[in-house]
């Protein structure tokens, strides 16, 4: 065999790695990763036979051959190699590759011939880069976790781009103009392109900002950014560029409390976010639809009535077509004339089956605003819409007196979500940027918004400096990287259905294109089901995900009755390996018109949530079950009665259910406890980390931090400092950031509160980066509680916190001179008193 170039490039899928994989085997690998390379490399250049069991190839494989690298005992790794390019297939600790290898050979020949992995949706990387990475990762403090490893080489913005990926980027960075606008289907990389987009500018000191209405996934992207640059330090390579992360929320509630802190008449308001806004509403809409039961209107669905106020009343603006001309002024909220001529332009986008059956009443409406409105002027404060306005208005006199940090370049993710007064505000506040981009998904409208393309194009493009104002078509991007192609077969279809509600342009109208079935790390997933939604299927059904383990298969509602229930607002941004609609159709539809088009908004994002498996529960005889009726043959499995025998086969649909749903591995099941984690359903992913709180110290470690999330979530400050002290015998960077979360931002604690989480993070290294809690500062907390608490016995303090809180008995223990001395305590009797605690724990 001829010379040929070393190696020049590794790829790897999403799983290289089981969840239990020994951290003895992941610190071996990525220290052997060196030497397996060289073994491969001496083969493929000079047919050096190394190690038994090294080479696997055959018949059976179509001539490709694969390297079989033994790590320790029974772990192994699984590689193979084309060209310059080597791929990382798993690791294992099991000799049953066969089948998976074969399915991998017989689906090489869909792979181009640069690519060993399919060309988009894996990652590569440069193997000298990879290298570095792994040599900074095993040399990193506590950062050698499986999880970890995730974190750092196999992130969203690593992934390979797609040429519409690619082309969309390269065209929005090539043009001189100010603002550029992507769409695309649920699924389709939009906000990893404009990650991407915010990274790619090469001037140094650009502040560049990311903006969404998600909190998940804000926290999600900042915290990957803060993981790679850690590990680009440790190997000394340029960093990423700092990028500003934040809500759309928090940008502009940052800049009105500034602003409030100087104007004495708002002095003391606050800032409702929308989910705040909205209970505040569903409030006010209970005491008026009690006081008026009498004449109450048919519709008594509290959103639709704050769809009208939120998306139109207080969020539309009545003379679009003069902005950016002297003469605009914004008006807020709407007359009711205004408000019926601004529905009547909305409706005339919507075909006229959605707009049968969803008026309601304008008398009412009005009411409900007045007593909204007269509700939060009693609260003193200003809702989402309310701080938009005062924005715009006010948006002179606030860059007067509050400095608003100049941004270079800024994406503003999930614009659908926003009201057009909102987008107003913030592309107005940010007109400045050289560089803007936004992203939306007609299709994924489950907020009050009364959202269009056409019209955010519109604001956009008012608010460019002149010299950048040429307006560009929106990029439109199709791949969906989340969905089987069962399911995306099915996308297709619903998008159809949707244009007979909202006619959609003939970009969005595109198919979304089906890719290989048998992909690296994949298997063929089964075609959606539907069940017929009877009260024996609806037993049965809840029956089956009660015998799987938690999180095998997730139930999304149309809206959450509880912390644990997943909705469809919740579940936006994120992907699931099984998912069952539980009646979301029909429950949205409950109240509205059955043609409402955020009703099928709704039953779409449910849809392209899942990633292989999907089970739709909706009667015979509404409008989803028609629309499920008229697909073609194979498109979804119809399921009349669970307990009844599929169509040419013995099987019961029951048993074809679970056999399927059984083949989720817990890997899979923990990533996604990993991924409701990020969603803030704190509820539903502690149930799966405690399931598997035995496998690893990092899922009881989860199970922890979610219980104090969901304590801070309910204001039980002293609960959650409790379970922070049980979450410090698993991980102590965890425990230490949520504890200093709670001692420096949250206001509400009281004196002891404060007390205790000083107490705990006593000389903590991992509290500021090494600028923990010392005597000195403790001393201040100590004298702020002795000051409003008298001559209480801080010594009975203590001896208390010492026996309930185990990680303040182990600070104190060890610094119990320094302790005594500053709370006046003899060190002796302080001993006294840990001991005893000790003991009593």
């Amino acid at each position: 065999m001829g010379e040929r170039p070393s190696f020049s490039h590794i790829q790897y899928g999403k799983k290289i790695f089981p969840n239990d994989t020994p951290k003895e085997i992941l610190y071996l690998f990525c220290k052997m990763f060196p030497s397996f390379v060289n073994q491969i490399e001496a083969f493929v250049v000079h047919n050096k036979k190394p190690q038994k069991d090294f080479l696997i190839s055959g018949k059976a494989f179509q001539g490709h051959r694969f390297f079989k690298v033994r790590i320790k005992n029974d772990w192994h790794s699984v590689f193979y190699a084309k060209d310059d390019r080597l791929a990382i297939l798993y690791v294992s600790n099991s000799d049953d590759h066969t089948s998976r290898l074969q399915r991998l050979c017989e689906s090489s020949k869909e792979y181009t011939n640069d690519h060993i992995l399919p060309a988009s949706g894996y990652i590569e990387r440069p193997l000298d880069d990879f290298l570095r990475y792994m040599y900074a990762f095993i040399n990193s403090d506590n950062a050698l976790t499986i999880r970890n490893f995730k974190k750092y080489f196999i992130t969203d913005v690593d992934f390979k781009l797609d040429k519409d990926q690619s082309d969309a980027i390269q065209t929005i960075v090539s043009k001189p103009v100010c603002s550029h606008i992507v769409v695309g289907n649920a699924g389709t990389g939009k906000s990893t392109v404009g990650i991407v987009w915010l990274e790619s500018f090469s001037e140094s000191g650009q502040n560049r900002l990311y903006l969404t209405m998600s909190k998940p996934l804000v926290e999600h992207y900042s915290n990957s950014h803060t993981e790679q640059n850690e590990l680009r330090r440790q190997m000394d390579i340029p960093l990423l560029p700092n990028i500003t992360y934040m809500t759309i929320f928090d940008f502009m509630k940052g800049l009105l409390m500034r602003f409030f802190d100087q104007d004495p008449y708002l002095k003391g308001y606050s800032a409702l976010d929308p989910e705040e806004s909205y209970r505040l509403f569903k409030e006010v809409f209970r005491n008026y639809m009690t006081a008026h039961s009498h004449s109450s209107p048919k519709k008594l669905d509290p959103f639709l009535y704050w769809r009208e106020i939120h998306g139109l009343i207080k969020g539309a603006i009545v003379n679009r077509e003069l902005l950016g001309k002297e003469e605009f002024v914004l008006s807020s909220p709407l007359t009711p004339e205004e408000y019926n001529s601004v529905r009547e332009i909305y409706l005339s986008k919507w075909s006229d089956d959605s707009i049968s059956d969803s008026i309601i009443s304008g008398d009412v409406l009005f009411k409900l605003l007045k007593a909204y409105q007269k509700r939060l002027e009693k609260e003193k404060c200003f809702d989402d819409n309310d701080m938009a306005i005062l924005l715009y208005r006010k948006r002179e006199l606030i860059s007067d007196i509050v400095e608003i940090e100049s941004y270079d370049s800024a994406f503003i993710d999930e614009c659908q979500d926003l009201t057009e007064i909102q987008m107003l505000a913030v592309f107005t506040l940010l007109s400045s940027c050289r560089h803007r981009l936004v992203s939306s998904d007609r299709c994924q409208i489950v907020r009050p918004t009364y959202y269009y393309t056409g019209y955010m194009q519109q604001i956009l493009m008012s608010t460019c400096q002149e010299d950048y104002n040429e307006n560009l078509p929106p990029r439109f991007l199709r791949e969906n990287y989340r969905s089987s192609n069962q399911i995306k077969a099915l996308q297709n279809s619903l998008i159809q259905k949707i244009n007979e509600y909202y006619r959609l342009k003939e970009t969005e109208l595109q198919s979304v294109p089906m890719r290989p079935d048998s992909e690296f790390g994949g298997s063929s997933s089964i075609p959606p089901i539907w069940i017929y939604d009877t009260e024996a299927n609806r037993k049965k059904l809840s029956r089956i995900i009660r015998k799987l383990p938690k999180g095998t298969v997730v139930p999304i509602y149309a809206r959450s009755k509880n912390n644990i229930d997943i909705d469809i607002i919740s579940c936006k941004g994120i992907n699931l390996q099984a998912v069952v609609l539980w009646q979301v159709f029909e429950n949205m539809a409950a109240n509205a018109s059955k043609s409402d088009p955020i009703v099928w908004d709704s039953f779409y994002v449910g849809i392209t949530r899942a990633e292989k498996y999907l089970i739709i529960l909706e009667p015979e005889d509404n409008k989803a079950g028609e629309f499920l009726s008229s697909l073609p043959e194979g498109q979804v499995s119809i399921c009349q009665d669970i307990t009844g025998t599929m169509p040419d086969s013995d099987k019961t649909w029951e048993d074809y259910i679970l056999e399927n749903l059984e083949n989720i591995s817990s890997d899979d099941i923990i990533d996604e406890a990993y991924r409701l984690f990020y969603i803030e359903n704190y509820g539903y992913a502690r149930e799966i980390f405690l399931q598997h709180k035995k496998q690893s110290n990092e899922c009881a470690a989860m199970a922890e931090l979610c219980s104090v999330r969901m304590e801070i979530a309910e204001g039980n400050y002293r609960r959650a400092l409790l379970h922070c002290s049980h979450l410090y015998s698993y991980s102590r960077q965890k425990a230490s950031r949520e504890i200093a979360y709670l001692y420096d931002e949250s206001r509400a604690l009281n004196d002891l509160e404060t007390l205790t989480a000083g107490l705990m993070l006593l000389y903590d290294k991992n509290y500021k980066n090494g600028k923990y809690c010392s005597i000195s500062s403790l001393r201040e907390i100590y004298g702020s509680y002795k000051l409003r608490k008298g001559d209480e016995s801080i010594n009975a303090v203590i001896y208390k916190l010492c026996q309930s809180f185990p990680l303040i008995n182990r600070r104190i223990n060890t610094w119990v001179n320094k302790v005594a001395q500053l709370f006046n305590i003899r060190a002796e009797e302080l001993r006294k008193k840990i001991h005893d605690s000790s003991c009593v724990s």
